[in-house]
């Protein structure tokens, strides 16, 4: 295992736990403490440990994800910290990867795919987002076909967005891409196309490539002309509508400017809960008839490869449960709702089919202005998926203010 360019010291700061409201102290570690792995290459390490429980907690370890923004890795290390409240006791997980796969390591069994479309379709959901990277559109279409042939649905009820990645920018290849996409579903069109991110990568099938020393390969490609090429596929009626995610307001600049624009984007969607509200971006947006779509509007898994495990559980916040128990309603619900209300598409995901159901029941109540406003004043311009793993591409989409 190669270990070239690993940092010398990883440590975990006292906002990832700030949460449990405990009193803190960060000591050195002590060599027999820490893994071996970090004492082979001489990593020291810091802990914050909670002061009532220094004698028995062996102590929480995490890799400083914004040193290694600055550094060139061929190992990343990752301690992902998991909190553990149950017995007021902590659990620490160590994890090490030879690359920054966007894989889960949990792999979702054959079939929970198209039986949560289903359940979802049949509870009432009628806008399905999907991606090629996902690698299960296949039971997607499945599920759609299988409850039009039901009578449940007809085609025009659905609304399904499909997504051209980074791999496929290049303008020749968007249509192929597309019409593998349609093929895979056993569709005639989606409803809406979108640009997954803005940054292009290594044309090609390979959805992460790298070279053989594990650097990102990055492509220079010209979004404009990505963007003629998405208008052409909705001209031959491929798709109804076209739009983007993860775009800046630069970004949507380059596209809403384009000479002989046909098409212009009718949706962007992006990170939008109450600690990342995005006021100026959804403003931007809204000025210009461009509908914001929320992913990860419940928060996120602390996916330590996308997120920012330091960041404070949405769910968990004070205000929004205490909204959820004068409504007789959950955290979760409260948080769709705030968006629901303020214009904003949300797009929770969930395989567990209670949750499914619970996410949908949020049509029967509304929250007052003065709640509005507090939920608002939650925001702490928390992203949770940062992506930092290509924040040195030159299309990486935030470092602008929005």
């Amino acid at each position: 295992m190669e270990v070239a360019g690993l940092p010398r010291k990883v440590h975990i700061t006292r906002t990832t736990l700030a949460c449990l409201n405990g009193d803190y102290e960060v000591e050195e570690g002590h060599g027999h403490k820490r893994n071996s792995f970090l004492k082979a290459h001489n990593i020291e390490t810091f802990f914050i440990v909670p002061s009532h429980q220094r004698k028995i907690l062996p102590g929480l370890i995490l890799s400083d994800i914004k040193a290694a923004k600055s550094m060139k890795f061929k190992t990343v290390c990752y301690l992902l910290v998991q909190l553990m409240q149950c017995r007021k006791m902590f659990k620490a997980e160590i994890l090490f990867s030879n690359d920054m796969t966007c894989e889960d390591d949990d792999k979702t069994p054959k079939g929970t795919c198209a039986k949560s479309v289903k359940i979802a379709i049949d509870t009432g959901y009628r806008h399905i987002d999907g991606a090629y990277i996902y690698q299960n559109e296949h039971e997607v279409g499945e599920a759609i076909r299988e409850k039009i042939a039901e009578g449940k649905v007809q085609r025009e009820d659905i609304f399904y967005c499909g997504k051209l990645w980074a791999t496929k920018h290049d303008p020749e290849m968007v249509r192929p891409t597309l019409e593998k996409t349609l093929s895979v579903l056993q569709l005639d069109y989606v409803d809406l196309y979108i640009i997954e991110i803005p940054m292009a990568f290594k044309p090609g099938d390979e959805i992460y490539p790298k070279d053989e020393n594990g650097k990102w390969l990055y492509h220079k490609s010209n979004l404009c002309a990505t963007w003629e090429a998405l208008e052409a596929c909705k001209d031959a009626g491929l798709v109804k509508s076209l739009g983007v995610s993860n775009f800046n307001r630069r970004q949507l600049e380059l596209i809403l400017n384009k000479p002989g624009l046909k098409h212009k984007p009718v949706s962007n969607q992006v990170e939008c809960h109450p600690y990342f509200t995005q006021p100026k971006l959804l403003k931007f947006c809204q000025q210009r008839d461009i509908v914001i779509i929320a992913y990860s509007p419940l928060g996120t898994s602390r996916n330590p490869t996308w997120v920012n495990i330091s960041s404070p559980p949405l769910l968990k916040d004070e205000l929004l449960n205490a909204l959820g128990k004068k409504y007789k309603k959950t955290a979760a619900q409260i948080v769709l709702r705030f968006n629901i209300q303020r214009g904003v598409v949300v797009i929770p995901k969930s395989f567990n089919p209670e949750r499914i159901k619970e996410n949908f029941q949020i049509f029967d109540f509304s929250l007052t202005e003065e709640e509005m406003k507090d939920i608002e004043a939650l925001n702490k311009n928390v992203r949770f998926v940062e992506m930092l793993m290509w924040c040195d591409h030159p299309e990486y989409p935030f470092h602008d203010e929005y």
